[in-house]
């Protein structure tokens, strides 16, 4: 009779449990300068975000709220904020106070070692090892390599059009492996073999864990905001994938001798990969093989980026038949032959159209900074342990900073116009000591990859061409496959 007693007091004992689990931190963005969302009583601010467009919601929130306002993610307290200013200060002169990225619980080694979501000197350490493989020096060696596989590809496109002068862009066909080639050549030193074939397993697998649409986005993602520990049983990502994903990088770390390039990434990765124990400060700061392998998974996972943001660029230019003609005028001022980092530093329309997309499509819907001590500036005060979101569409869109900010326009990125611009309006790769350590690189394939195609075909929308965005997904701007045709250039 006690034992039914004591089990029947720690059944009606559990729900109070967890109810001030989930409500532990409810009230403490009151009070610190700013507006707040109001929370339900445990999903907080975002009951329904699981059924909107997360950029659609943070455009009205700060309509409504201004440029800074707090939201109860679930459980946890976050400070949105779009001014550059503020911005500004945070990314670059208070670094020390939001030196480390907000955490996440991914339920795999692969993940949870990214560059982005290990902190202090452990980040530090890393990040300084990696960065002499991202220098612009070293894109500058990769970029014949570069533009040869992409005219190579667009070569591919132009002989599958055999009899015809018009067919539809599949991108999925295009991006992917042509980006797994690059990565594969240009930082592992390996070629992967009929990487083309639809059916190649480590492409298929690499492409399925870095897609966003095979995320989960449901009603338990809302769940999992307000009892994190359920990750393990409602988790983001397919373990059987990234293990698979683990064993391809695992072989390349184990196969290839420590070359004599000291700043190759493979050479670096290789390095950390065997040197194990015999390294001090790695056993210290739990610098391990899974830490190695992270890294190189993360630079196919930074550069999956383009696969979202090259139809985004097509598709813009495909808008305006006076941008598509300056574009191509711009192109076909070099011949097939001599397109290389040289040429293409020479493209200012180029590099335009290419951050205007940037700036008007954001692939990722917000950027974000942990505050590791307690923090105040001009009345507004964060405290140690909550994040810093940085909500790229309505930063992007500041009109004060942008005129029109609803119109492509690459004009605002030309020499003579870019320089009056605000920096801290453009959050594509962050700013300041976390900033996207290859950004220089995605740029550079980005640029290769629209100038080869541009070179070959005219970009034409469709009836059907449309740009609609995915409901639920709060990481990046997922978007269903837009449809755009190619038309063969005389």
């Amino acid at each position: 009779m006690e034992y039914l007693a004591l089990c029947f007091f720690l059944l009606c004992l559990l729900p109070i449990i967890l109810l001030c689990y989930i409500r532990w931190h409810y009230g403490e963005l009151e009070g610190l300068g700013f507006p707040v969302i109001q929370p339900h009583w445990i999903f907080g601010s975002n009951l329904n975000a699981h059924n909107e467009v997360q950029h659609y919601v943070d455009l009205k929130r700060s309509e409504k709220y201004g440029q800074i306002y707090g939201v109860y993610h679930g459980r946890e307290p976050l400070v949105f904020i779009s001014d550059p200013e503020i911005l500004r200060i945070i990314q670059i002169r208070d670094f020390a106070y939001f030196q480390n990225h907000r955490q996440f619980f991914h339920q795999h080694e692969v993940w949870n070692e990214l560059l982005d979501f290990i902190d202090d000197e452990k980040w530090s350490l890393v990040r300084s090892q990696l960065t002499p493989a991202f220098t612009l020096s070293k894109v500058k060696i990769m970029s014949k390599t570069i533009s040869d596989l992409c005219a190579e590809y667009t070569e591919s496109l132009a002989k599958d059009m055999v009899g015809q002068n018009e067919t539809e862009m599949i991108f999925k066909r295009y991006t992917p492996p042509l980006l797994m080639e690059i990565i594969a050549k240009c930082f592992c030193g390996i070629t992967i073999p009929n990487a083309r074939d639809p059916e190649n397993q480590i492409v298929k697998d690499i492409t399925f864990a870095l897609e966003t649409d095979s995320l989960r986005f449901d009603w338990t993602s809302t769940l999992v905001t307000i009892l994190p520990f359920l990750t393990k049983l409602f988790p983001m990502y397919n373990t059987e994938v990234l293990g698979n994903i683990k064993s391809f990088i695992t072989g390349i770390l184990k196969r290839r001798g420590i070359s004599e390039d000291k700043a190759h990434l493979q050479n670096i990765l290789s390095k950390m990969f065997l040197s194990g124990n015999e390294n001090n400060d790695y056993n210290r700061l739990r610098i391990t093989k899974s830490t190695a392998i992270a890294q190189a998974f993360g630079v196919f996972n930074g550069s999956y980026e383009i696969v979202r943001v090259l139809p985004l660029v097509l598709f813009h230019i495909s808008n305006d038949e006076e941008i598509q003609k300056k574009l191509q005028y711009e192109v076909d001022k070099i011949s097939a032959e001599t397109v290389d980092h040289e040429a293409v530093s020479h493209m200012p329309y180029l590099e335009a159209c290419i951050t205007e997309t940037f700036r008007l499509s954001p692939t990722f819907i917000r950027l974000d900074r942990r505050c590791t001590k307690d923090w105040e500036h001009n009345g507004i005060r964060i405290k140690k342990g909550m994040s810093v979101m940085i909500p790229l569409w309505p930063l992007h869109r500041n009109s004060k900073n942008y005129p029109d900010p609803e119109q492509f326009n690459p004009d605002r990125f030309l020499p003579g116009n870019k320089e009056k611009l605000d920096r801290f309006c453009l959050g594509t790769f962050g700013h300041g000591p976390r900033n996207c350590i290859a950004k220089s690189l995605a740029i550079e394939m980005l640029k290769f990859m629209v100038v080869h195609i541009i070179k070959k075909f005219k970009i034409m929308r469709r009836n059907d061409t449309r740009l609609c965005y995915v409901k639920g997904n709060h990481i990046s701007s997922q978007y269903i496959p837009l449809k755009l045709n190619l038309v063969k250039r005389n």
